[in-house]
């Protein structure tokens, strides 16, 4: 499929009834980008955590 751009991922909201410009497409397109590379992080982040403190802190939200 490639990488999404604004100009495809403009094409593919149109076909659903959401028409934006491709300007506005790019910016959704970086948007998404960045919140996939965060949540990224926070799982390998989480990963890494031992697990007495992940006990912890799941001990402190009950």
């Amino acid at each position: 499929m490639g990488k999404m751009t604004g100009e495809k991922a403009a094409k593919v909201l149109a076909e659903h009834g959401t028409h934006i410009t491709v300007e506005q497409a790019e910016i959704v397109v970086d948007f998404l980008r960045k919140l996939a590379k965060m949540a990224v992080a926070q799982h390998l982040r989480e990963e890494e955590m031992p697990r007495e403190r992940e006990d912890d802190i799941t001990k402190k939200t009950a």
